[in-house]
């Protein structure tokens, strides 16, 4: 899949569609994985890009109301972190 290119095929609705499915049922923890969390923006460049190329802006919305969220959710629980590890 070449996001530089505006040859999206059907293939590559159903994974965005898959997607942006499971950011919607498991919300923030979704991409809280350790193996997704250095990846956030990658994919919230990738989810963006498509939709605005299928001009579905109610989903670009999502995209990027979910991913202020998650960025808020990590700075808060980097503080948390932070103040336990103070603590101790």
């Amino acid at each position: 899949m070449d996001l530089n290119n505006d040859n999206f095929g059907p293939f590559d609705r159903e994974l965005y569609e898959s997607a942006l499915r499971r950011l919607y049922d498991l919300g923030t923890k979704a991409m809280l994985v350790p193996r997704l969390i250095g990846k956030k923006d990658a994919v919230k460049e990738s989810l963006l890009k498509y939709y605005e190329h299928t001009e579905e802006y109610e989903k670009c919305k999502f995209v990027r109301d979910y991913f202020n969220t998650l960025e808020k959710e990590i700075s808060i629980s980097s503080i948390v972190d932070s103040i336990k590890n103070n603590k101790k």
